[in-house]
């Protein structure tokens, strides 16, 4: 598979000896069900069973279809939602969301960050910069499934700062390069993807997320 997932937090150099010419390893934190909160004057859309990716900029610059806006990574308190989620939401570009999320391996239950309970962690004012189609990035998902993945992406470095994990991560998505044609590496050699070949899963539709 081409995003990895596990239990405990881990140091990001430990996927460098993983990569290859064809293929890089970029790490992200991932929280998969996450609750959203949108206030709308005085009533509060909800949803659940959200996923929570937190990126860098280098995930940003290396996926294709590339998302403009986004090249510059996002900065702290901003957030890019999946276009189902946002619907789903009532929410638009601007508006300020909160996230919950459980507290995972290795966070302390009495950190000061983020205002929390002994098993989850909120963080309001969270700002909508880009809403992005559920086809492509904005469906990125650990899972194959018929429903289209609702999601978060945040700046990691903000998801560090709250599960106060240091540089750590708990997940890592592998992207192909690109051949001069415009197809990946694999694409290019005229081979099928298999069980071998990293696939995104993007709800109904299965896609390679590729390096430019």
């Amino acid at each position: 598979d081409c995003l990895l997932h596990t239990p405990a937090f881990f140091e990001p150099d430990l996927l460098a000896e993983m990569s290859q010419p064809q293929a890089h390893i970029i790490p992200l934190i991932y929280l998969p069900r996450s609750t959203v909160e949108h206030t709308i004057a005085e009533s509060v859309q909800r949803s659940s069973e959200i996923q929570i990716f937190g990126t860098d900029n280098k995930f940003w610059n290396s996926v294709a279809p590339p998302v403009d806006e986004l090249r510059p990574g996002l900065e702290a308190d901003e957030i890019a939602v999946s276009q189902s989620l946002a619907t789903e939401l009532q929410a638009a570009v601007g508006d300020e969301l909160t996230l919950r999320f459980a507290r995972t391996s290795g966070v302390p239950p009495d950190s000061p960050l983020g205002h929390r309970d002994d098993t989850t962690i909120n963080l309001p004012r969270q700002t909508i910069i880009a809403i992005l189609p559920d086809v492509g990035v904005g469906g990125l998902s650990f899972a194959s499934s018929q429903t289209v993945p609702r999601n978060v992406f945040c700046n990691v470095s903000t998801l560090q700062e709250a599960l106060e994990c240091g540089a750590k991560v708990n997940a890592a998505v592998t992207l192909h390069t690109l051949s001069h044609s415009g197809k990946s590496d694999i694409e290019a050699a005229g081979n099928k993807p298999d069980g071998d070949i990293p696939i995104v899963h993007t709800g109904q539709q299965e896609q390679q997320l590729c390096l430019r």
